[in-house]
């Protein structure tokens, strides 16, 4: 504690598909090994995958959030669907290609995702109220497809409990695979027309700018006093190379996915390491030079000037990131954390970069060894990053 404010733990998670099984074991490693008994995070802030998962654990529902999880891998209950049958499929095989053609250019979807809507909406029925009683901040990313912007949408600025599943479903619907979601903009009174919504992941992977513009705020600097920051990432950090010839539709927007989503990751933890950086800066000299405060905006106005960034305006904490690691594949393989009796194989020849990218989940699998071993790979990583706890 200081100053009489509360010490809190922010949680920012990025967006990743069914990889959000590796978010949630990590979760599951914080949880039991890291935060104290009945101890939450304060700040949370998702997309895609992330969104998900962070409206769970927002809510104080984290076990209830990892039940979701095994029901989805051990009794492959999904929560979504290819949306045509297999006489559909034959049927558009046989049509003439001009038909075809026509049939293609107004699909704007792949996959059906009611189930994911019901669950949701089931689990979140009271979010609103529960994020208000707790006093959380949670904040999910979308891309509104008109304007092109994203948006940090706060639940609680939402009129309905509807309203914010909304929000949820948008930021967990991922282009041409998933349908858009047609809403007012959230938070505006102006409810004249409806937009499309699509993942924030589009633009935004990991939001950490949400950090900084939630810590800024008056009433969260008068109570809280931010101590952590855990970032969880769905997919490694590196891009890995291949030889590989990528010949099909799917290969190659599977391709096109991992290569835009690393950049995207990269270039905003850069950023976010950055500014963390010059507001941390700030926190020491504050120490050194309190009682000098003419000299101290001088400094502050130099690194304005120089970084186009007003640190006086921020608070932030130490930031630490939780990712798979390709390297690390192997080890885990052969860890107490994984069962063997989940039937994922090696051979001896194989090194653990070309293991991991064959074995763990792509944005849409539903192969649940793949999705089991991407959870328990997520306890492991948080171990290795963050050691025993408690």
């Amino acid at each position: 504690m200081s100053n009489n404010k509360k010490d809190v733990k922010a949680l920012i998670l990025s967006g990743g598909g069914v990889k959000g099984a590796f978010q949630y074991g990590a979760l599951d490693y914080i949880y039991n090994h890291v935060l104290k008994r009945d101890e939450n995070f304060k700040i949370i802030c998702g997309v895609s995958a992330g969104a998900m998962n962070g409206a769970m654990v927002a809510q104080n529902k984290f076990e209830r959030g990892k039940e979701i999880w095994d029901e989805q891998i051990e009794s492959n209950v999904t929560l979504f669907n290819f949306r045509f049958s297999r006489l559909t499929l034959i049927l558009y095989c046989i049509l003439p290609g001009i038909a075809l053609y026509k049939k293609l250019k107004n699909t704007d979807f792949l996959f059906k995702n009611e189930g994911l809507r019901k669950k949701i909406a089931g689990e979140c029925k009271e979010l609103v109220k529960n994020l208000k009683e707790n006093d959380t901040y949670l904040r999910l990313g979308v891309v509104n497809y008109q304007t092109g912007k994203y948006i940090s949408v706060d639940p609680t600025d939402t009129k309905s409990n509807e309203e914010a599943v909304d929000v949820i479903m948008a930021s967990t619907s991922i282009p041409l695979a998933f349908p858009r979601v047609l809403m007012f903009p959230p938070g505006q009174k102006d409810k004249k027309k409806k937009y499309q919504y699509f993942d924030g992941g589009v633009i935004n992977i990991t939001p950490f700018k949400d950090i900084f513009d939630i810590t800024r705020q008056l009433d969260f600097q008068k109570k809280y006093n931010l101590t952590h920051i855990y970032s969880v990432l769905c997919s490694p950090l590196s891009t890995r190379e291949t030889e590989q010839y990528y010949n099909n539709l799917f290969d190659i927007a599977a391709r096109t996915l991992d290569i835009s989503g690393n950049e995207i990751y990269k270039n905003d933890l850069e950023l976010f390491n950055r500014a963390n950086a010059y507001v941390l800066f700030r926190n020491e000299l504050e120490k050194k030079l309190s009682d000098k405060k003419k000299e101290l905006d001088e400094i502050y106005e130099i690194i304005h000037g120089k970084a186009k960034f007003n640190i006086k305006k921020y608070s932030t904490a130490s930031n630490i990131v939780i990712a798979p690691e390709p390297s690390k594949w192997i080890d885990f393989l052969k860890s107490d954390e994984y069962n063997p009796k989940k039937l994922l194989t090696w051979k001896n020849g194989n090194s653990s970069d070309e293991l991991f990218w064959k074995q763990f989940p792509t944005t849409l699998t539903k192969t649940p060894k793949r999705l089991r071993a991407a959870y328990d790979f997520g306890r492991f990583m948080a171990n290795e990053i963050l050691g025993p706890k408690r």
